[in-house]
């Protein structure tokens, strides 16, 4: 069975218009997928009207929050979202290697993977009722016990947590814009988009850069295209790609100013 997809591009604020995606709409159209926040340059959709959308046209939605769970809120009877997907390496602080599916409707999809008895052992199928259905093979137990205390401290300041990721990245916006050589991308409004800042330096390749970050200042960002190229067409960066900058629970404010310290300096040298 063939199947076609439409895409969907923002502005380069990553900004998208609800008539973009309606117009995109086909009359055979299934599943309308969406991510909840850019990777790149961390900018928040509308996700409340685009399932709005999916509903009155009885659409299925998927919504990939791969960058918001753990850091913004996700109200699932507000939304009624068919499926929401997520990692728990992320914003929830767990270990790598683990992940997760909401799905409303079980009868809607099938296993992709079969294996182990389950719950019965002596039966020769795999368990056909949700949630065991999905549940293929041994579990990664290290994993869901590190999300299980990752959630615990998650749950005591998940707020104040966002208030300071915000309020660290907004200083370190402020700082970069007035710095003549660096080239900002995305909003610089600090409501409509997650703690990220992605940027580049004039006449220095971002890998270049990330790694003088890292081996003269110890401070770990991400270069490249970020696994998502696309965007980085829209931004005008690929295929070089940006430098990222994300905030984490474990920064404070002296890292912002090393950072931006540190970006002068390697400017200096160029």
């Amino acid at each position: 069975m063939d199947i076609t997809f439409s895409i969907i591009n923002s502005d380069r604020n990553g900004v998208f218009t609800l008539d973009a995606i309606t117009h995109a709409i086909r009359s055979n159209t299934k599943l309308i997928i969406w991510n909840h926040a850019s990777n790149v340059i961390g900018s928040i959709s509308p996700v409340k009207e685009i399932a709005n959308i999916a509903r009155e046209r009885k659409i299925l939605m998927l919504l990939d929050c791969a960058q918001t769970v753990g850091i913004l809120d996700i109200d699932l009877h507000q939304l009624d979202i068919d499926f929401i997907a997520g990692t728990c390496h992320q914003g929830l602080l767990s270990l790598p290697g683990l992940g997760f599916i909401y799905v409303k409707d079980a009868n809607l999809i099938d296993s992709l993977i079969q294996g182990g008895g389950g719950y019965n052992s002596h039966s020769l199928n795999h368990p056909s009722a949700s949630p065991l259905k999905f549940e293929a093979g041994t579990p990664n137990y290290f994993a869901i016990a590190s999300l299980d205390k990752a959630l615990e401290y998650l749950r005591k300041n998940r707020a104040g947590h966002l208030r300071r990721y915000t309020r660290l990245n907004k200083n370190l916006t402020e700082h970069l814009q007035e710095i003549e050589e660096v080239l900002l991308y995305g909003s610089t409004e600090a409501s409509q988009k997650l703690p990220i800042t992605s940027f580049n330096i004039k006449n220095i390749a971002p890998i270049h850069l990330a790694s003088m970050l890292y081996k003269e200042h110890q401070m770990i960002t991400r270069a490249g295209v970020h696994c998502a190229p696309l965007a980085h067409k829209v931004l005008g960066t690929d295929p070089m790609g940006c430098v990222r900058v994300s905030i984490g629970h474990a920064n404070v404010e002296a890292d912002i100013s090393i950072l931006v310290s540190a970006i002068k300096k390697i400017i200096k040298r160029i």
